[in-house]
């Protein structure tokens, strides 16, 4: 606890780590009446409130909380190799593994704290404008989400809500498994950023791959189709012939397997 106090303390002395939790504050208040914009161009007579807008909008939100909690993972190894102080953390009488468990449990707590914050200033923000709402009304949503298939369909909007952190928070902790991984194997943390980031990218272009590639049995077995997970919310299946239940497998085994090779390097390497 004391590392994991320490990584914690040096992370929020960093400029970046206020810049990326005050994005997501502002961003989560301009979303809400952007939202009723929306809705307002669209015309659907739809009643808004707090638990409504929060279902429609959380994941616009929390894809920008997964390039910020991307950055981090990325960089919080590599950061200290490039500049040479990560022998200072060595000297200490802490095992190797202990030092880099102690950078992934922060950066997984400040993923944590922006999404709690987001979910928080959005819920807050729209209940001022719109009053709470009804979780136990239907998921009809505006963006699609609880309709035409998926795990959402038929749902209420609490449990359309809940499903969507549920699922989103997997993916994200597969984000910051693989950029951490990233952030170990590479000492350059400009190189570890942009790996990191374009597996963010890369994930996201995987959908438009599917649609070319997804007859193809092999196609199954990349790690990239899967990352995208909230999409069972709304959707039967990312991937043709792939269940959630095989994708949460496929993650798992490239997240144990990439994560263990990371752990292990970093125990040889000589970084004294």
């Amino acid at each position: 606890m004391n590392l994991v106090q320490n990584e914690w303390i040096k992370l929020w002395a960093k400029k970046q780590t206020w810049v990326f939790f005050i994005l997501i504050i502002v961003g989560s208040i301009a979303v809400v009446p952007g939202y009723q914009f929306v809705v307002a161009q669209i015309d659907l007579g739809m009643e808004l409130s707090a638990f409504t807008v929060l279902n429609d909008v959380v994941l616009v939100i929390a894809s920008v909380i997964t390039l910020f909690s991307v950055v981090v993972a990325s960089s919080i190894v590599s950061s200290e190799m490039d500049q040479g102080t990560m022998k200072h953390l060595l000297i200490r009488p802490f095992s190797r593994w202990k030092i880099l468990a102690s950078k992934f449990v922060t950066t997984v707590a400040f993923a944590i704290v922006l999404l709690v914050s987001m979910v928080a200033t959005i819920f807050v923000t729209s209940a001022l404008l719109y009053g709470v709402g009804d979780a136990s009304a239907p998921a009809n949503d505006l963006f699609g989400m609880g309709m035409g298939g998926g795990l959402a369909d038929g749902s209420t909007i609490g449990e359309s809500i809940l499903m969507q952190l549920g699922l989103y928070s997997l993916n994200l902790l597969v984000f910051i498994i693989f950029s951490f991984s990233i952030s170990i194997l590479f000492k350059s943390q400009t190189l570890a950023v942009g790996i990191g980031i374009f597996l963010l990218f890369g994930a996201s272009m995987s959908q438009a791959f599917s649609m070319l590639l997804g007859d193809y049995a092999w196609y199954r077995y990349i790690v990239f189709p899967h990352m995208s997970l909230h999409s069972y919310v709304s959707m039967d299946e990312i991937v043709p012939g792939a269940t959630l239940a095989f994708s949460i497998a496929i993650l798992g085994v490239y997240s144990a397997v990439i994560f263990a090779a990371a752990f292990t390097l970093f125990q040889k390497r000589d970084l004294v």
